[in-house]
């Protein structure tokens, strides 16, 4: 009775979760262009940068050979007290480049949301656009965008982040982490209930962002795309939807090593004490518990047989949603070869998640040589 009562509790909930993500994702209309688009959105750029040397350059230069008129973009790189020589490199790029321009953070400000609050006098684009610095983008994504938009007028548009990956387990194991996070985002998105968005590929109309920009004044230092998001679903969900598209899908590595690949997961998941709305939390809470808990019903099964078998049912369930939803995202994005590490991913997978959840909401972490809380 008491085993039948945690399987119901622990994964019954999960399962309803995964398969109206699932459907949510299947629903979604693909949006791609071919050609040339007739759209003329002028759209801002925006790109917070702190010692990103090596990827910088690459950056600007993908901006630089977009499928989109150069006169209707403008990119502002906002630098974050450099230390490594990324602002003298966007500074020469700069200089053969009307369109770009270097921004320096004042001395007293600092990071992600300080840089877009600094950013948003400058910006004239009906669009406002974010990425990282060490993001590659694909020549139709700007026109991607704006096509887009053009057709359904958002106040928020939601784009594809991916991580790329060699042939190593912990890279690809990551990337299929991420694609998973991407998925659910464009799916609950679709229901018009987001509980996710990514500052690497994010698209604000400008009027929505200065409406919105107290959220750029928060205490809190980091969150800046899902607090906006937050925000704008308060007042129109409606207006916010997702961009399914390969062609708007923007490419960043992962983290290299597992001590960064902990740090980085850390820092996502500390933001979410800052956050309020009840559907994000709902959501977190499910996925936590799901995985959760498996590692308990093992650690018991060291001491009853009958929980070692209730863990293997609650893995075996979980997988068996997991899969159709994986596979459907690998398909899309033409990286079917992920799903190879599938079963691995997920044996340890409810590791991964039930510490990071605890370490992600106890210790600080620390991002650039700054430590914060959040």
């Amino acid at each position: 009775m008491i085993l039948s009562i945690c399987f119901i509790v622990a994964v019954v909930p999960y399962l309803i979760l995964v398969l109206w993500i699932w459907q949510g994702w299947r629903r979604l209309p693909r949006f791609e262009i071919a050609g040339t688009t007739t759209s003329a959105i002028s759209i801002s750029v925006v790109i917070p940068m702190r010692d990103e040397i090596s990827n910088i350059g690459t950056l600007l230069n993908d901006i630089s050979l977009q499928n989109y008129s150069q006169e209707l973009i403008n990119v502002w790189v906002v630098d974050d007290h450099s230390t490594d020589g990324s602002a003298e490199v966007v500074e020469a790029f700069a200089a053969g480049h009307t369109n770009i321009t270097l921004l320096r953070l004042p001395e007293k400000e600092y990071g992600k949301k300080a840089a877009l609050h600094h950013a948003l006098p400058y910006l004239t684009g009906v669009l406002m656009v974010t990425t990282d610095a060490d993001c590659r983008v694909p020549p139709n994504w700007l026109a991607t965008i704006a096509g887009c938009y053009t057709i359904y007028r958002p106040a928020m548009m939601i784009c594809p982040v991916m991580f790329t990956y060699d042939r190593s387990f912990f890279s690809r194991w990551q990337a299929l982490e991420m694609m998973s996070l991407v998925g659910s985002a464009a799916a609950t998105a679709s229901w018009k209930h987001p509980v996710m968005c990514n500052g690497a590929n994010l698209v604000m109309e400008r009027s929505a962002m200065e409406h919105y920009s107290y959220v750029y004044e928060s205490h809190i230092v980091s969150g800046d795309d899902m607090m906006m998001m937050i925000e704008i679903k308060k007042d129109s969900p409606e207006r916010i939807m997702y961009l399914k598209s390969t062609g708007a899908t923007v490419e960043t590595p992962p983290p290299p090593d597992l001590k960064s690949f902990i740090r980085q997961r850390n820092r996502w998941t500390s933001k979410t004490s800052g956050y309020t709305d009840m559907e994000i939390i709902v959501v977190a809470i499910i996925v936590f518990l799901a995985n959760l808990s498996i590692v308990v019903s093992l650690v018991a099964g060291i001491f009853c047989i009958r929980f070692l078998w209730l863990a293997l049912a609650l893995w075996g369930t979980k997988m068996l949603v997991d899969v159709p939803f994986l596979y459907s995202l690998t398909r899309f994005w033409n990286r079917k070869e992920l799903m190879r590490i599938f079963l691995p991913a997920q044996l340890l997978y409810p590791f991964y998640i039930t510490w990071v959840g605890i370490a992600g909401n106890m210790a600080p972490v620390k991002w650039k040589g700054r430590k914060s809380k959040i």
